[in-house]
């Protein structure tokens, strides 16, 4: 008897080792899976933007981080007084131009290093819905006005020419960067859960496309692991919208055996190993014996961060 349906996972695109170094952009399952990589002590960066949710603003943002390119036309003063940045988060909203502007450019600074360095690029699209605002889609409406900004659907052919456009000026010098897709589980249910479901279907025919059009492009099934796999309310978070805890952690244990080398699980699993011996609570906090017991964890820690470049600090998970 079976109480669910499986998800088969595609063929394996290529190999996480433990000297990948990932870039993540776009929403929810980028930026969990992101955290959960540098919690296993692997190189990850994600969206040193902020949060984005749909492909134009994601295409926009990586091809701003790859050419280290600013442009004035993104920042405009708010009616609160707050300079925003059209293709940011909040985050990097500031009192005046000068400091949004400041900020903005590092952000893009680190991008750019992030991407120079990347061995695969991964991006999760959350919805083809978008606003628009002098022209131009919006990462982010920074709770301005609703009148300022015009609403529509991205269409397939959209998202795939701007993606094409993109990841062959990627290409064309760094051939072997990887790319994987994923569609965001997550529901939009301010459109009504029929709009929501049309948005994610554009998504998904938008990569469909894209696939068919290069074989370097990968896709993982998050939305389906979530949607078809674990197709109960119990798996989603009190709004019933966003996935829970438990969730994120199936769909992360799915990616792990599907992506990841064997070296890379025994390099996920050392470093746990001392992170757990790192937050271990003793008994006796000021014996000898625990003084040295720790000492060792320390220098293991000290000695992995180092080999990997990896920051012990950022990587280290909680104990559950």
């Amino acid at each position: 008897m079976k109480f669910t349906t499986p998800v088969g996972l595609p063929p394996k695109a290529f190999d996480i080792v433990p000297e990948s170094r990932l870039a993540f952009f776009g929403s929810c399952f980028a930026e969990r899976i992101a955290l959960r990589m540098k919690q296993s002590g692997f190189r990850a960066m994600s969206n040193p933007m902020g949060t984005l949710y749909n492909p134009a603003s994601i295409a926009l943002a990586v091809a701003a981080c790859m050419r280290g390119e600013v442009c004035d036309e993104w920042l405009y003063e708010g009616v609160e007084g707050l300079w925003h940045s059209r293709l940011h988060s909040t985050a990097f909203s500031a009192p005046s131009r000068e400091e949004c502007l400041r900020m903005v450019e590092g952000s893009i600074a680190q991008g750019k290093e992030m991407l120079a360095h990347a061995d695969a690029l991964i991006v999760t699209f959350g919805t083809a819905d978008v606003f628009e605002r002098s022209g131009m889609v919006v990462a982010n409406c920074h709770r301005q006005p609703a009148q300022q900004f015009s609403h529509r659907r991205l269409t397939i052919d959209e998202i795939v020419e701007q993606w094409k456009a993109l990841l062959t000026e990627i290409w064309s010098s760094r051939s072997n960067l990887k790319v994987l897709m994923t569609v965001s589980p997550y529901r939009y249910a301010g459109l009504g859960m029929h709009e929501s479901t049309l948005s994610k279907s554009v998504l998904h025919l938008a990569i469909e496309q894209l696939q068919q059009w290069d074989r370097r492009i990968a896709y993982f099934p998050a939305y389906e692991i979530v949607l078809d796999e674990l197709r109960d309310y119990r798996f989603y978070a009190p709004d019933m919208l966003h996935v829970s805890e438990q969730a994120s952690d199936y769909v992360w244990q799915q990616f792990v055996a599907w992506s990841f080398a064997p070296d890379a699980v025994e390099h996920m699993e050392e470093w746990n190993r001392i992170c757990k011996d790192l937050l271990h609570r003793p008994l006796r906090p000021q014996s000898d014996e625990y003084a040295k017991f720790r000492q060792r964890a320390e220098q293991r820690c000290a000695d992995f961060a180092r080999k990997w470049g990896i920051d012990p600090a950022e990587a280290m998970p909680s104990v559950k």
